[in-house]
């Protein structure tokens, strides 16, 4: 079974978005999609957790993003 979730994305080349922690998954780093490739017995559950970080210039207005 997969499992998909996303980190976001800039458009914006000063704002930085990284993985930090991205607990067994794989990253198409052009679409932000993460995704999980589980095998799960019934009634088994995982939780799963990812970090990320964003990375924005001191100076950078970020009003109407």
């Amino acid at each position: 079974m997969d499992v998909t979730d996303q980190i976001p994305l800039s458009e914006d080349p000063d704002i930085k978005i990284a993985l930090i922690n991205g607990d067994g998954s794989s990253l198409d780093a052009e679409t932000g999609i993460l995704v999980w490739d589980l095998s799960l017995k019934a009634n088994e559950s995982k939780k799963l957790k990812f970090t990320y970080e964003v990375r924005v210039p001191k100076n950078k207005n970020l009003a109407g993003l």
